[in-house]
């Protein structure tokens, strides 16, 4: 359906400090080439009133500076564009995850921000039901209550129960030599 659009880039690099990973491309972001391009979306300036970005509202054209400036970077878990996540079946959301944590672990961020419940419902089922992953660990964290607080979204307060919050999983990195990019 929307074969003549591409993918959206990865804006990665190593070691950045987050990671925002999408659901998948919009049909406005991959015409545009840039993420969260709806203006109904959010992301942006819950970007800058979370403090991430202090006072700054970040236009979707500038994506691509996140790494250098702030050390966030950009990705979604499947790479073909659709209208709405509805669009995507289960399994080809299954299918994506392993390809996705793979290039997670490969730039190494600090903290993976998964955007969109449903999406992370899809990735936790497949980290409980895969040990193929190499390099991944499963922690459950001292008192978890101390982890997970509950998440302000909007002016709405989601309970944990919601499955919202942070989670007890590491992606253990292997000690590897990493090409080293040249900027142009």
């Amino acid at each position: 359906m929307y074969s003549h659009l591409k993918p959206l880039p990865d804006h990665l690099d190593y070691d950045l400090d987050i990671v925002f990973c999408g659901i998948n491309p919009g049909k406005l972001s991959a015409t545009t080439g840039h993420h969260f391009s709806k203006s109904s979306n959010s992301f942006w300036k819950c970007l800058r009133d979370s403090g991430l970005t202090p006072g700054t509202l970040i236009p979707p054209d500038q994506d691509y500076t996140l790494p250098e400036r702030y050390r966030y970077g950009l990705t979604n878990v499947v790479e073909r564009p659709s209208t709405s996540e509805s669009e995507l079946s289960a399994s080809e959301k299954a299918a994506c995850v392993i390809p996705c944590l793979t290039k997670i672990m490969r730039y190494r961020p600090k903290i993976l921000c998964i955007l969109g419940i449903g999406i992370w419902q899809v990735i936790e089922k497949q980290l409980k039901s895969l040990s193929t992953l190499s390099g991944l660990r499963l922690e459950t964290p001292p008192n978890p209550e101390d982890v997970s607080p509950p998440v302000i979204i909007g002016e709405k307060s989601v309970a944990m129960g919601d499955n919202v919050g942070l989670r007890p999983y590491v992606l253990v990195y292997k000690k590897m030599e990493r090409i080293q990019r040249t900027r142009p």
